[in-house]
């Protein structure tokens, strides 16, 4: 997977990001694992995640 720079940082991250609002509610733990897995395995490192999708049940 295509890597970008993260501003002036010198940090790398995925071109794709994974996003997990639904974590929690339409997606299952086991599920959301799977999905993180793949995500991973393909190259992926960017993952969105915030303390308030799903009430802290997304992290």
């Amino acid at each position: 997977m295509e890597q970008r720079q993260l501003g002036h940082s010198g940090l790398r991250v995925s071109r794709l990001a994974l996003g997990t609002m639904t974590w929690g509610l339409d997606v299952t733990a086991d599920d959301a694992a799977d999905q993180l897995t793949t995500f991973h395995e393909a190259g992926g490192t960017l993952v969105d995640t915030a303390d308030v999708y799903q009430d802290g049940h997304a992290e």
